[in-house]
């Protein structure tokens, strides 16, 4: 049988999903730059003859956005001086000199695993996405480090934690919400899956029948005493219920996500995670195996070579996702009283900070800006979802579409009686 031959569309898609993968989109503002240099020669060229310029071009006209997110990840930068006009301008020419040091560096910048394709080997049209992609992501990063803003010297802080303000547990798929929701009360006591490994192998062996469920409960109790008030981990929706009890004075946030958009977005998330694994001559570690097949029986990692596979992947698997989905859904919404629960729909997360706040009970002016950096919705997801009819998938997710637009139709009903 002869395969129909991929369209031009097809072949942007596939170089934009491998492009999508590269480590480069994990590194701070400067390196991105710096990876995207040692491709291009033209680029480089251009560097070459105004190092400012060019990061200025790619929105790093601060010296500050070149230190990363924490305090000098480059040791040979000088200490940002206290005059704002320095501090503030890279074309001052405090920095020239050290500016000049950066040219040499792009010898031998990078590894064969880390470095980009050659523009060469790179249509026009990707390229120019690319360095679009990477503009967009080195802005995004800066904002990050904009808001961490002064860099002041705090005081050394006591070992003991302070009083918890209020108790926030995530209870979500993952692709719903999480980092959103940790980055929101970056204000207060907030993480994104902590001791993620440990919380996930814990839950994992308790379901597999290893430990007993008062081992279980004696880890998350010990875990609590960092005294977060934000606990935004992606498998502690398997043991919402036990949680609820656990924790009596806990309050609870499940982000609904419809049933289409979070199966591709979690199914590129396998793929991402499988693919760089692979690329880095490693594998996908076991614990993170055994999660991502509690959710979906059936899925088989080694089957995700191929990004333009996903779709097909995806509809073969389309009964055991929708069910994982559904369940999810149903046992929080089941399990959890109502009036701790506060159900929200991932669509229309950036209005939803006074309603957040009034649960918790906290001013709402206290919350942060959340970017679509803190997000973490790659592009990845957005290609998949261009491959796919999600009409279609949301249709054969049944019948547990259906059966969870009815649990949240009525826990709103129910609030609302309340």
């Amino acid at each position: 049988m002869t395969m129909p031959a991929k369209t031009s569309d097809q072949h942007d898609n596939a170089m934009r999903a491998e492009l999508e993968l590269h480590a480069i989109w994990s590194l701070p503002p400067t390196l991105i730059l710096f990876t995207l240099l040692v491709a291009d020669r033209s680029l480089r060229a251009r560097f070459e003859a105004d190092v400012a310029g060019i990061l200025i071009e790619f929105g790093l006209s601060s010296p500050k956005h070149l230190i990363g997110l924490s305090e000098r990840h480059c040791p040979v930068m000088p200490r940002i001086p206290v005059d704002a006009e320095v501090a503030d301008d890279i074309r001052h020419p405090f920095w020239s000199k050290w500016l000049e040091g950066a040219i040499p560096q792009l010898d031998n910048f990078g590894t064969r695993a880390t470095r980009l394709p050659d523009r060469e080997t790179i249509s026009d049209a990707d390229w120019n996405w690319l360095v679009t992609r990477a503009k967009n992501a080195i802005r995004e990063k800066a904002a990050v480090i904009e808001r961490k803003e002064p860099k002041a010297r705090k005081p050394p802080q006591t070992k003991l934690a302070p009083q918890r303000r209020f108790h926030l547990i995530n209870a979500s798929l993952p692709k719903c919400g999480s980092s959103w929701l940790a980055s929101l009360f970056r204000n207060y006591r907030s993480a994104h899956e902590f001791a993620h490994e440990a919380t996930n192998t814990k839950i994992l062996n308790w379901q597999n029948e290893l430990i007993s469920e008062e081992e279980l409960a004696g880890f998350f109790r010990s875990r609590d005493e960092t005294g977060l008030d934000v606990d935004s981990c992606t498998s502690t929706h398997l043991i919402a219920g036990s949680l609820a009890a656990w924790f009596p004075e806990a309050q609870f946030v499940h982000c609904h996500r419809a049933f289409s958009r979070w199966a591709t977005s979690w199914m590129a998330m396998v793929f991402q995670e499988t693919s760089r694994a692979s690329l880095a001559g490693d594998t996908v570690s076991p614990w993170w195996k055994r999660y991502a097949r509690l959710l979906v029986p059936g899925l088989d990692l080694q089957d995700l070579n191929e990004f333009e596979n996903l779709p097909k992947m995806i509809q073969g698997l389309t009964p055991s996702l929708a069910k994982c989905w559904g369940q999810a859904t149903q046992r929080v919404l089941t399990s959890i009283p109502n009036d701790r629960l506060l159900v929200l729909d991932t669509r229309r997360l950036d209005d939803s900070h006074q309603i957040i706040a009034d649960f918790v009970g906290v001013p709402v002016d206290t919350l942060c800006a959340v970017t679509d950096a803190d997000k973490n919705e790659g592009g990845l997801s957005a290609s998949l979802r261009s491959m796919i009819d999600l009409e279609e998938l949301e249709a054969a997710g049944e019948p547990w579409t259906t059966r969870c637009k009815d649990l949240i139709t009525t826990h709103s009903e129910r609030g609302r009686a309340a």
